[in-house]
């Protein structure tokens, strides 16, 4: 994105109850818990309890077309993973 900032209508940060949060994956403190996390929450993916339908998966360069996707409805996903 060239370091420019993303522009979301407030109303849909606050009316959608969204946290957004860099990840901490990296960070020392939170190694020993990602296993239990990953386990936990496979569980519960496996289970049925969590079902969380994604209408369309964009890359960070197409955050224009996920932000317009999202408001005109559907759950969108970034895939920040690196293609090799």
């Amino acid at each position: 994105m060239g370091g420019l900032p993303i522009h979301l209508p407030q109303g849909d940060l606050i009316g959608k109850k969204l946290d957004i949060r860099a990840s901490g994956c990296t960070y020392e403190e939170f190694l020993p818990k990602i296993r239990a996390a990953l386990t936990e929450a496979t569980q519960v993916v496996a289970s049925g309890r969590l079902s969380i339908p994604i209408t369309a998966t964009y890359k960070p360069f197409q955050i224009k077309e996920a932000i317009e996707h999202y408001q005109r409805g559907g759950k969108v996903l970034l895939d920040f993973t690196c293609a090799n």
